[in-house]
């Protein structure tokens, strides 16, 4: 459980960001919703999308205070992995240096 919860964190994380980086590309560039709707889909599922976020971190606090001290360690090191496959692969296509 812990290595999936490390990894929902990641996965959220980067949707709820894409959300943000959306938002900031229509106010400051002006582009419209339909060109960034792979960062931020308007569809019917994404309402339930917007409700995964606040769910994962109730989970997350109610999993930690359950599974005690060595499960939560396992919890970050398993977002930590993630955040460092997501680094390797766009050093790979050349996306970060």
């Amino acid at each position: 459980a812990a290595d999936a919860f490390g990894a929902a964190y990641v996965i959220e994380g980067s949707r709820l960001g894409a959300r943000f980086i959306a938002a900031a590309l229509r106010e400051q560039l002006g582009l419209p919703a339909a060109q960034l709707n792979y960062l931020a889909p308007q569809t019917p599922a994404d309402a339930a999308s917007k409700a995964r976020w606040p769910r994962l971190l109730a989970a997350l606090d109610a999993y930690g205070e359950a599974a005690g001290e060595p499960a939560r360690r396992r919890v970050l090191a398993s977002a930590h992995a993630g955040f460092a496959a997501f680094d390797a692969a766009m050093r790979m296509h050349g996306v970060a240096r």
